[in-house]
């Protein structure tokens, strides 16, 4: 395919039937990209349904799974263009997701690491977008993580539809990160940063990518008149099921760290362990009521876990 300027890297773990819509929305929308697809030991034949059904897509087959970081920077470091677009493989594009984002590299050339909107399809309409998902964050602070974790801060704010559940329709904004499942990024950025960081095998990635970007002078934009269809989720509940919560924990304990040093990981992991209890005997108290809801156990044994990993790294706090 000619050379558009754009590269695309999709990451993929066992999610055949989205890979291949996800592919059909590149061809569609964006058919001069280059396309490199990394499939990480897919047990569900997706990379025989790229060789057969999108050829014109470079293959990595890898022979395990290398996690998301890992497997991204292979695509990266396989990209030509000067722009490359990282989608996780349970994404679309819309006619409206490229253009945006496009244009605005062209008028902020110091934006190094650019997001769409990311919504809910619409059950009843395949292909619409339904609900707007959270695509943009604040850095996630001791304060800030303090009133999410105790005070159930994005419980409220995702209900009253505020802060990164507002829908908003305003110009590109900076933004402190977005979320990684849709990322346009300028390579210079990339090069300056040296990419994701793979210390960690899933989640985190994308605060910790803008982190590093803002840091060594780069913008992060949010650009809400990009739009993308995104279904929520679908590779890490592959992998990890009702473990996902505990490994979000681990992997956000690293990043704190990282980034805010030891003292500050160990509290984190304190409220991590507090706001775990607390949403235990939120569930206890419901439990008459939804005894035999299979989504109840889900989130009992969810947040049992969650509790369980921070209090492992209070008591052995890692690094």
């Amino acid at each position: 395919m000619a050379d558009s300027g754009l590269s695309i890297v999709v990451l993929n773990y066992n999610t055949r039937d989205l890979l291949a819509r996800c592919l059909q929305s590149i061809q569609r929308y964006a058919p001069d990209a280059e396309t490199i697809v990394i499939d990480n030991a897919s047990p569900d034949g997706s990379a025989r349904v790229v060789q057969q059904q999108f050829p014109w897509a470079r293959l990595q087959a890898n022979a395990a799974n290398v996690g998301f970081a890992r497997g991204m920077n292979e695509g990266l470091a396989f990209a030509a263009a000067p722009l490359v677009l990282a989608l996780n493989a349970d994404t679309e594009l819309l006619p409206d997701t490229l253009p945006p984002l496009l244009e605005t590299t062209t008028r902020l050339p110091r934006a190094g690491i650019l997001g769409p909107a990311q919504y809910a399809p619409d059950p009843a309409r395949p292909g619409a977008t339904g609900r707007q998902l959270a695509s943009a964050f604040p850095d996630p602070t001791l304060l800030r993580e303090a009133w999410r974790l105790l005070l159930f801060g994005d419980n409220l704010l995702a209900r009253l539809r505020l802060g990164p559940w507002q829908p908003y329709t305003g110009p590109p904004r900076p933004v402190a990160w977005l979320m990684g499942a849709a990322l346009l990024l300028r390579r210079a950025c990339l090069n300056d940063i040296h990419a994701f960081d793979e210390t960690q095998f899933m989640y985190g990635e994308d605060w910790d990518l803008c982190y590093r970007a803002r840091a060594a002078g780069w913008q992060v934009y949010f650009v809400p008149s990009a739009h993308i269809l995104h279904h929520e989720n679908a590779a890490g509940q592959q992998q990890f099921g009702v473990a996902r919560r505990a490994r979000v924990v681990q992997a956000n304990l690293h990043f704190h760290q990282k980034h805010f040093g030891k003292v500050s990981r160990r509290m984190l992991a304190g409220l991590y362990g507090l706001g775990a209890g607390l949403r235990l005997g939120v569930l206890l108290l419901h439990r008459p009521l939804q005894r035999a809801s299979p989504l109840w156990s889900e989130k009992w044994h969810g947040h049992l876990m969650e509790a369980r990993a921070a209090l492992s790294d209070v008591l052995t706090p890692g690094g």
